[in-house]
């Protein structure tokens, strides 16, 4: 904590706080976020919001320590009689540029990170409940629907698949969509963790397939399907 102090009263030497505080410990904080997006896990909500409120207030202190440690090397430029030392100023000079770039950045971050944390799933979120349901499949519904598998489509909605076993393409005609997608909205908005599950920005699919692996039927629901 005291080396925190120091760094905040601009106590540490501008090398010092800038490179180490600024460049390296900006570094070491991307590691986190970094592991994420290569990977493709992101966080869960708690960790994300913990993540980034270490990041702002981390930062916060290293640019005010930094910019106070390039006031009072300036300062000892000024004071100092060799002109050599009256010419490196130059540095503290720059150094507060990058803090008020570095400030900029900040704000920036925190303004689009209020704006995209609305509650909403993305599609990386998406995938990770999609992963989670398959553990767990497949599930039987009745005599001839099993839930095969979830993922993931390219118009970013969570696609339930449906065997419909002992029927195929040909026998299309005998199922009424309309009756059948009546019956899965009211199921799913009747359902109180459904529901909160499309209000968070989720469409979904449900899409039943017969044993020649040719889709039956398909249909979407999503938040405005409950109003």
């Amino acid at each position: 904590m005291e080396l925190v102090r120091q760094l905040w009263r601009g106590e540490i030497s501008l090398v010092r706080s800038y490179w180490l505080f600024g460049v390296l410990g900006s570094v070491l904080l991307r590691i986190p976020s970094t592991y994420w997006a290569v990977w493709g896990q992101p966080p869960s909500d708690a960790v994300g919001l913990g993540y980034a409120g270490i990041v702002v207030i981390y930062t916060f202190v290293a640019l005010i320590g930094i910019w106070r440690s390039a006031t009072k090397y300036y300062d000892n430029c000024i004071q100092a009689g060799s002109e050599h030392l009256k010419k490196k100023r130059i540095w503290a000079t720059l150094a507060k540029v990058g803090v008020v770039l570095g400030f900029l950045t900040l704000i920036n971050g925190i303004v689009q990170g209020l704006s995209w944390y609305d509650g909403r799933l993305d599609v990386s979120e998406l995938r990770t409940v999609s992963i989670e349901i398959n553990k767990d499949l497949p599930t039987v519904i009745d005599e001839v629907t099993v839930l095969t598998e979830t993922y993931v489509d390219e118009a970013s909605r969570l696609v339930y698949v449906y065997r419909v076993k002992g029927y195929s393409y040909k026998d299309k005609s005998l199922f009424d969509e309309n009756v059948i997608k009546s019956i899965n909205i009211r199921q799913w908005c009747d359902d109180a963790d459904s529901k909160k599950f499309l209000q968070q920005g989720v469409t979904v699919k449900l899409s039943y397939i017969g044993d020649d692996n040719h889709e039956l039927m398909g249909f979407q629901i999503d938040e405005h399907s409950c109003d």
